[in-house]
């Protein structure tokens, strides 16, 4: 395992046993309807994170909102994506990492600790779903028998609300299935190993497809824009798919309906 990996991961594994432990008394805290228990909960899994990490490489940057995309070297911490799942006792969520160098992801880490599925990526060695290699769906699927992820956005402003509405409600019309599971950055991973044909969301922001793009591609799936670009971020919108004719299926949809 690259060596980075391998610090990315452990540093996972710790703050996931943490998680795991309040996980099992989390009635307890929903009793007390004290959010600020789950926010200092979420700073502890991130600080068991972050510490692991500035053990082996003390001078790698955390990002923040003060730390901007183009900072050389930095590391994106999700502590726990799908939070209300987690609130409400829903067994689908996950902890991710991902190492950014010069605007690039270059190491990917995903873990479903519930199911114990861990999903690794570093560039240019592929991607793995607990040690086994992840390899690029082949099945080319239309629209109409797609299972398709999505989420919508607490950053989309009223424009981008109308535009997602119209493009969910034209999707189901065709007969794609359509999935909001509560955790994007999970989903992301399911597209790469083949569970979800394809994933799009709009008021993307880096910190929800940095792991999970890398692992898509590793796997030999495909992002982009609505365009069939790599502006997503500027574009404000992303796309992926399990292989590239999904892609070139989802993004005709797209175009005609964006």
């Amino acid at each position: 395992m690259h060596p980075i990996l391998n610090i990315a991961v452990r540093a996972i594994r710790k703050a996931s046993n943490f998680l795991r432990e309040r996980y099992e008394i989390i009635d307890v805290i929903n009793q007390q309807r004290n959010l600020s228990l789950v926010s200092n909960m979420l700073k502890v899994a991130r600080k068991i994170i972050i510490d692991v990490i500035h053990q082996a490489y003390p001078d790698h940057a955390i990002y923040s909102e003060y730390l901007q995309e183009h900072s050389h070297i930095h590391w994106i911490i999700t502590s726990l994506d799908g939070v209300t799942n987690f609130v409400k006792k829903i067994p689908h969520f996950s902890i991710s990492v991902a190492l950014r160098i010069k605007n690039r992801t270059e190491i990917a880490v995903i873990y479903d600790f519930m199911r114990n599925e861990l999903f690794t990526a570093a560039r240019g060695q592929g991607s793995q779903l607990n040690a086994y290699r992840l390899r690029r769906s082949t099945v080319e699927q239309p629209i109409n028998s797609m299972i398709v992820g999505t989420e919508y956005s607490s950053q989309m402003y009223p424009p981008h609300s109308d535009i997602y509405i119209k493009l969910v409600q034209q999707m189901i019309v065709q007969g794609a299935e359509i999935r909001s599971t509560g955790a994007p950055i999970l989903d992301l991973a399911y597209v790469a190993a083949g569970r979800m044909d394809g994933y799009f969301i709009m008021g993307v922001s880096i910190e929800e497809i940095a792991a999970g793009m890398l692992l898509i591609c590793e796997a030999g799936g495909l992002v982009a824009d609505f365009y069939g670009g790599h502006d997503y971020l500027k574009k404000d919108n992303f796309v992926a798919a399990s292989n590239p004719r999904n892609l070139r299926a989802l993004l005709k949809f797209l175009v005609n309906n964006y």
